[in-house]
Parts: structure tokens; C-alpha cells; sequence
């Protein structure tokens, strides 16, 4: 479809039977807007955000998705992981609900709140790497408590 930055929020407010959104390769740069993903009447079990020009999301950007949904973030421009924009997410999410494979993740002190609180890095891919190559999910939590307190 080509979207871009084109989509206004609450654009699947209403509709009721959608339970899975696949906006893979639509170009869409930047922050996720707020209420992006907002739908009031059912919420979606699924959203594929993957190949676009993502590099951040707004707080309150995927409040449509239900509790026990997935979100695929792959293949975009997903740098920073702060407390600030993705905890909101992160605290009402499962297990391997957000896929941040093949994103420049910094992995530096931004994410130490994640990984201090093992269930919050549980929410994310095990796949899901830095920049560098590391599995997220095998961060030292030595380093982050020398560094980032």
C-alpha cells in the first residue's frame, strides 16, 4: 500500500472483525504515532510492522493489541529501547510477544530497566540481537550495574 507517514491515528478504530494486521515493506518512517493501533471494539491478536523505517514508537501508539497479541518489529531502524516509550508495551505483553529481530539496537543504557526485570526481557524475541551480533537476551547484567546506575 505504500503508506508512508500518510496514516492518520485511530484509522482501525471501528472495525470489528480485524484480528491480525500485516503492514510489512509500507515505508512508514520514524515514531509510530500515537493511537496508530488503537481499536476500540475487539483487539487485534497480531500486527506486522516488518521492513519499514521505524525508529521508534509513541507510548500510547499500539494500545489496540491484545494482551496475549504479538507485534513484529523486524527489519526497521529500532535503535533505543527506553523506559519511556516501551514500557507501556512491554508491562502488558507475554512471553516472546515482540519481535525486534534485525534492528540496530544500541543495547546501552536505555534497556537497563529491562534488564533488571527478567519478565519484561522475556517479552521480547529470543532472536532479537544488538547492532553488534549479541543476543539480547545474553546482555551481561554485571556491565549494565557498572555503567548504568
Amino acid at each position: 500500500m505504500g503508506l508512508g507517514d500518510t496514516t492518520p491515528p485511530n484509522v482501525f478504530l471501528t472495525l470489528k472483525n480485524l484480528r491480525t494486521l500485516y503492514l510489512q515493506n509500507n515505508g512508514i518512517p520514524g515514531t509510530l504515532i500515537e493511537d496508530f493501533i488503537n481499536t476500540q471494539l475487539q483487539p487485534l491478536t497480531a500486527v506486522h510492522l516488518d521492513g519499514n523505517f521505524l525508529s521508534q514508537i509513541h507510548p500510547l501508539s499500539l494500545t489496540g493489541l491484545n494482551d496475549k497479541g504479538t507485534i513484529s518489529f523486524r527489519n526497521n531502524l529500532i535503535v533505543y529501547l527506553t523506559q519511556e516509550r516501551w514500557e507501556g508495551l512491554v508491562s502488558r505483553l507475554t512471553v516472546d510477544a515482540i519481535d525486534l529481530r534485525e534492528n540496530p539496537l544500541e543495547c546501552g543504557c536505555d534497556m537497563a530497566w529491562l534488564v533488571f526485570d527478567s519478565s519484561a526481557m522475556a517479552v521480547f524475541n529470543s532472536g532479537t540481537t544488538c547492532w553488534n551480533g549479541d543476543l539480547v537476551m545474553d546482555v551481561s547484567v554485571q556491565w549494565y550495574l557498572d555503567h548504568c546506575t
